[in-house]
């Protein structure tokens, strides 16, 4: 009796001591539980009210009361749980707590909340409904949240870090409410955004972020934008990343900052002469800037050798959209002084050739004409640039226009690359005062010299060109005749009649040294001739006979004498 007695105090002893020994703060339950006192406790791990580790067969959980903080990476990874909602105990979310839990498809997160970890819901990408009323708002919370297509920021927010939305690839519109500070790699990624709604510190319109005058961001999925009226600047990055191919730009704006546009699919860009200043915009692989010749937008095309087309009418300026297709049906010809065509002074009917070929423009002006402008200082337009006006020349006239005013036209249609040819330098120079040159033809002189062109490029052009020559008009009505000046030598090319603003149109299929003279000298076999065409060493023949005779004359006369 005695021995059971022992037996029975050992067994109740060492049950106290297993009972002691157990920490009274910590509940490890059988599996499939919810915290109470009962078996359904088992799902959680919970120390000292934090929650570290998640055991329950996934769905829908719910953060028990009594909990205060669920720990870093407490679910990260678990692709079991569909739902979250928190206690009104829990006050912390720690960092990761809940990332990569990608069957994860809506959380609840209340007020009671007050910290929130960075990373937090990172990576899961079934995300779809968010229920967020905390007011701390972290770096990368939302991260690579795929699913997720709308947000609004909570008041009291204060601020949007860092990467908060990065990669939500089908987020289309985020309501930022009223804010004092915006890291917009908030949004890098996010390829599908259009719209963002702020104030406080900031503004919006039409989906974009301002500060003032300034255009602070595009989103990135927008196709198309209206800067908002009374924008003076456009900042750095704005529409970096951004998809849309065309931007008009109002006339208010003064400032395009540096990296502007880097990185951006925008190709064509209508800039007004309002803008004074554009910083440099790396990785921007623009086609096309429209602007007003000699404007800041014309001088960084040409130092940067992107094509450039002139709209030198303010209603131009204003009103074409920059759009490719739209300028199409809009049309912005040249309507440039001299961009009609020429017809040739009238010559001896029976010797139609007799100067050359009688120039009447080929250039139909009724066919819009882009202008590319070049520079005095213009560097050669690579064979990748001569490819893009090639493709405008199947629907348009090419001009290229010097500061000097001369145009070299092409008409619609008819260029292509010439062969083994990589740069094309479109400079001109118009030399209207005569002087005498280390190339120079005997029948040219000061008396009958009107003009000469010196052409950078040499060498066959990419079709036949009709170049309008700003020559005034003192000439105005009168015939010029075009000459190719090489080796000391003359021959002919063109004749034609001045028009009434000056201009005179010759064409030709190469480029070399040419002048235009005031009088016709007919070059044939190499042999210079008057204007009846009369052969000029028939005339010094005579010339030096006739002399002979006279000191002829003179010496027999002194000898009778």
């Amino acid at each position: 009796m005695k021995q059971r007695k022992k037996i029975i105090a050992w067994v109740l002893a060492f049950a106290m001591v297993v009972a002691v020994a157990a920490p009274a703060s910590q509940a490890i339950v059988a599996k499939g539980s919810s915290v109470t006192a009962d078996e359904t406790e088992q799902e959680f791990v919970i120390t000292d009210g934090v929650l570290t580790a998640y055991n329950g067969t996934g769905g829908a959980v719910s953060i028990p009361s009594g909990v205060t903080k669920v720990a870093a990476s407490a679910f990260s990874g678990n692709p079991s749980i569909t739902s979250v909602s928190f206690a009104s105990s829990v006050k912390t979310i720690a960092a990761g707590a809940f990332s990569n839990c990608t069957n994860l498809s809506s959380v609840s997160i209340p007020s009671t909340i007050t910290s929130v970890g960075s990373s937090a819901f990172a990576g899961c990408s079934s995300l779809s409904s968010v229920s967020y009323s905390s007011s701390s708002f972290p770096a990368s919370v939302f991260s690579g949240c795929t699913s997720l297509s709308s947000f609004t920021v909570p008041s009291g927010a204060g601020s949007i870090p860092s990467g908060a939305f990065a990669n939500c690839s089908n987020l289309t519109s985020v309501n930022l409410g009223s804010v004092s500070s915006i890291d917009f790699s908030a949004f890098s990624g996010c390829t599908n955004l259009t719209s963002i709604s702020v104030s406080g510190s900031y503004s919006s319109s039409d989906g974009c972020v301002y500060s003032g005058n300034k255009l602070l961001y595009v989103p990135r999925g927008k196709t198309s934008v209206s800067i908002k009226s009374g924008t003076t600047t456009i900042a750095s990055g704005a529409f970096t990343g951004c998809t849309m191919t065309s931007l008009k730009i109002p006339s208010s704006v003064k400032t395009i900052e540096s990296g502007a546009f880097s990185s951006s699919s925008i190709g064509t860009v209508t800039i007004p002469s309002s803008v004074t200043s554009i910083g440099a915009q790396s990785g921007w692989e623009v086609n096309l800037i429209r602007g007003k010749s000699k404007s800041a937008a014309n001088k960084y095309a040409n130092n940067n050798n992107i094509p450039f087309e002139a709209i030198d009418s303010s209603s131009d300026e204003e009103d074409s959209s920059s759009d490719e297709e739209e300028s199409e049906s809009s049309g912005s010809s040249s309507g440039s002084s001299g961009s009609s065509a020429s017809t040739s002074g009238s010559l001896d009917p029976s010797s139609p050739n007799y100067y050359g070929v009688e120039v009447i423009s080929g250039i139909d002006d009724t066919i819009e004409t882009k202008t590319i402008q070049v520079a005095d200082d213009q560097e050669p337009f690579t064979r990748k640039e001569m490819k893009q006006y090639i493709r405008w020349n199947k629907n348009y006239n090419i001009s290229f226009e010097t500061e000097d005013g001369i145009m070299v036209k092409f008409a619609k249609g008819s260029m292509s690359l010439v062969d083994d040819v990589d740069e094309y330098d479109m400079r001109v120079n118009l030399i209207l005062k005569y002087k005498k040159r280390t190339v120079d033809a005997q029948e040219m002189n000061s008396k009958n010299f009107a003009f000469e062109l010196d052409y950078y490029y040499e060498g066959e052009l990419p079709a036949t060109a009709y170049v309008y020559v700003p020559i005034g008009t003192k000439y105005a009505g009168e015939t010029l005749y075009y000459y190719m000046c090489e080796d000391d030598q003359l021959e002919n090319i063109s004749y034609g009649t001045v028009s009434e603003d000056g201009y005179l149109v010759v064409s030709q299929n190469h480029c070399s040294n040419y002048v235009g003279l005031s009088e016709g000298i007919h070059v044939k076999d190499g042999t210079p001739t008057t204007a009846d065409g009369f052969d000029i060493r028939y005339l010094l023949i005579i010339a030096v006979a006739a002399v002979g005779g006279y000191l002829l004359i003179i010496r027999r006369n002194g000898k009778s004498a």
